[in-house]
């Protein structure tokens, strides 16, 4: 736990306590810093990054917008509809970027099917 911390750019002994980072999700070389006032939404987002509703083939959907309400009010967070928008924002953003990974790797099996590498110059 202490190391996905640190991998996320994050001060381990500041971090409450149910923080949780699976390492495979993180680059190990992108830093970035978390504004203070996002502080909020990050946290409630890493307390209920497992919960997503998923497809029929497994892809993510949409967080458990129940277990967010749950947890923001489990945690006293305050002003929770704003945090709940910002976190909103952080789905959608996961969302393209998964949607835009699946397009990459469709488009990789097309071309290995046809018996091309992918980024070979034709």
């Amino acid at each position: 736990m202490r190391e996905s911390a640190r991998l996320l750019g994050l001060n381990p002994d500041a971090l409450p306590e149910g923080f949780y980072a699976p390492r495979s999700r993180v680059e190990r070389d992108t830093d970035f810093e978390v504004m203070p006032e996002n502080w909020p939404a990050v946290s409630l987002f890493l307390r209920c990054q497992r919960s997503w509703h998923l497809t029929p083939d497994g892809h993510r959907m949409a967080l458990n917008r129940q277990e967010l309400i749950m947890m923001g009010r489990t945690y006293r967070v305050e002003n929770l509809p704003s945090v709940l928008d910002d976190i909103l924002l952080m789905e959608a953003t996961i969302l393209v970027a998964d949607h835009e990974a699946r397009v990459k790797a469709e488009a990789r099996r097309k071309l290995t099917r046809q018996g091309r590498r992918p980024g070979a110059q034709f």
